[in-house]
């Protein structure tokens, strides 16, 4: 009796899925019900290896004593640990601020390197024909919305196609960007949803599923290739 019970509830949670799936493929978008919010880092833009490597290089830093300040297995420890948990620049610079401060001097250095970025010309294809069909585009991003302002007046071609910003601020405490449902929460009532549907597009998987929570429709961003197929399966482009 116990076993049948599990396979009905099985075969129900399975029917469940399938009738959302197919509820998604069946709703009609249009820029009237639908708009988009997208993530930056890796979706729209990328890092510049090249242009990174020069910026070390040129630097006014001595290279030898930036490489032994540097050179601390806890310090790389602490970026990665917040870089693998959805932060960026804005998590770092605030540990160095306050765990490393022998290493303050080299902030704007890094402020330099993240500003080293490159379009996704796939995505910029992407975006300017969702813009031309008269969707509504907005940016979610981890980012501070200070480094954000920089790279927004350097790519402007690209982000002039966007309506609305969401960015962190690293002024209040505590930080609140994704994965944490806050971080759409409060888009959301910056930004109210007015019984639209909002796409969501990431490439962190769990910034998607957190985003879905809240009540957005998530796309895992893995490449262009793939943004642009399941944009044609949902009957978009």
């Amino acid at each position: 009796m116990h076993t049948q019970k599990l396979v009905f509830c099985f075969f129900l949670a399975l029917n469940v899925i399938q009738l959302t799936q197919t509820q998604e493929q069946n709703t009609v978008h249009t820029p009237t019900n639908t708009r988009f919010l997208f993530d930056v880092n890796r979706v729209i833009i990328t890092p510049s290896y090249t242009g990174m490597l020069s910026t070390l290089w040129f630097n006014e830093h001595s290279k030898l004593k930036m490489m032994w300040d540097f050179a601390s297995p806890s310090l790389w420890y602490n970026i990665v640990k917040r870089l693998r948990h959805g932060g960026g620049m804005t998590e770092i610079v605030t540990m160095i601020k306050t765990d490393y401060p022998h290493l303050q001097k080299y902030l704007p250095l890094l402020v330099k390197l993240n500003h080293q970025q490159k379009p996704i010309e796939g995505t910029v294809e992407v975006i300017t024909k969702l813009k031309k069909l008269g969707y509504q585009l907005d940016i979610g991003t981890n980012m501070d919305s200070s480094l954000f302002v920089t790279i927004k007046r350097r790519m402007k071609n690209i982000f002039n196609n966007f309506t609305n910003f969401h960015a962190v601020d690293s002024n209040v405490t505590p930080i609140i960007n994704k994965p944490n449902p806050l971080f759409f929460e409060r888009y959301l009532q910056q930004y109210p949803q007015n019984e639209q549907i909002i796409i969501f597009i990431d490439d962190r998987l769990e910034n998607v599923q957190s985003a879905e929570s809240m009540g957005l429709l998530g796309i895992h961003f893995k490449n262009t290739k793939q943004i642009k197929k399941d944009l044609k399966k949902i009957g978009i482009l």
